[in-house]
C-alpha cells in the first residue's frame, strides 16, 4: 500500500481506514519505509493468529487478509489515508545508540527506525543500534524485509539483531536486553569506556503489546538510574544518560 510524498521521515505515521472492513475504525499505523520523491510509504502488517475463528472474525487484519485469495497475490483495495504527522519523539537523531524492544507487528517502527540509521548514520561509525524482536512463533519472522536486514547486519559492525521466540524461550525480559546493548551486566558493573569519554545519551524504542511496553519502560527507568550511578562515581560507562520513547498509541 503506497501513497506518494514528497519526503519521508523514521517513525512517520498515519491513520488508515479500509471500507471494506469498516467504515468507521481508523488505525493508526507507522511507516515501515517512509515516503520518499520516488514513491510512497509502506506498511507492513501481520493478520492476527492464536484466537478463536469468533474472535478473528472481528480483527480488522484478520478481515483483510482473508480479502486476500493468497498471501502471494496482490489486491488493489480502497483506503483512506490521513497523514503523514511526524514522529512524536525525535531524539533517535542524536542518540549514540538506539535500542528497540519490540513485538509482533510492532516491527514496523522499528524497521523505519534502522532503514533511517542505516542510510544516515551507519557509515559515520560513531553510533550503535540494537533491535530487539520478540514474537509468539518462529514462523512471523519470515518476512523478506527481515531476511534482508539481516543479511545486511552481517556485514554491519555496528547493528545487532535479536529474535526472541517467546513459545520457545518464555516471556522477554527487557531490562536483561537493554543492559547487555549497553555492556551492563547485572549489578551496574560495565565493561565499556571510561566516564569521561562516554558518548551521549542512548534512546529506547519500544512498540508491541500492552505487557511489553509495561515492562520495558519499567526497565528504561532502572536503565537510566544505573547509568547515572555509574556516571556519578566516575566510573566505566558506554553511555552518559537513557531516553525513551513507548509507542503506547500504535496499532
Amino acid at each position: 500500500m503506497e501513497k506518494a510524498e514528497p519526503f519521508g521521515h523514521p517513525l512517520t505515521y498515519y491513520y488508515l481506514n479500509f471500507p471494506s472492513v469498516s467504515r468507521t475504525q481508523n488505525h493508526a499505523f507507522t511507516a515501515a519505509i517512509p515516503a520518499s520523491v520516488h514513491s510512497g510509504p509502506v506498511f507492513l502488517f501481520q493478520p492476527t493468529r492464536g484466537k478463536s475463528e469468533k474472535k478473528l472474525n472481528k480483527e480488522w487484519t484478520w478481515k483483510l487478509a482473508s480479502s486476500l485469495e493468497s498471501f502471494k497475490t496482490r489486491k488493489d483495495l480502497e483506503v483512506r489515508v490521513e497523514g503523514p504527522y511526524p514522529p512524536r519523539d525525535t531524539r533517535f537523531e542524536t542518540a549514540s545508540h538506539i535500542i528497540c524492544i519490540v513485538g509482533g507487528t510492532g516491527i514496523t517502527g522499528a524497521y523505519s527506525l534502522v532503514m533511517g540509521w542505516l542510510k544516515i548514520r551507519a557509515a559515520t561509525g560513531n553510533s550503535k543500534f540494537t533491535l530487539v524482536w520478540t514474537m509468539k512463533q518462529r514462523e512471523m519472522a519470515n518476512l523478506r524485509e527481515w531476511t534482508e536486514l539481516e543479511a545486511i547486519a552481517a556485514s554491519t559492525p555496528n547493528l545487532t539483531l535479536y529474535t526472541h521466540i517467546s513459545s520457545e524461550s518464555g516471556r522477554l525480559n527487557p531490562l536483561t536486553q537493554i543492559l547487555q546493548a549497553l555492556d551492563l551486566n547485572d549489578v551496574g558493573a560495565t565493561v565499556a569506556n571510561d566516564s569521561s569519554t562516554a558518548k551521549e545519551a542512548a534512546w529506547i524504542y519500544s512498540s508491541g503489546p500492552d505487557g511489553l511496553l509495561r515492562a520495558t519502560e519499567t526497565a528504561c527507568i532502572e536503565a537510566r538510574r544505573q547509568v547515572r550511578e555509574i556516571v556519578k562515581g566516575r566510573s566505566r560507562a558506554s553511555v552518559k544518560d537513557v531516553n525513551w520513547y513507548i509507542a503506547t498509541w500504535e496499532a
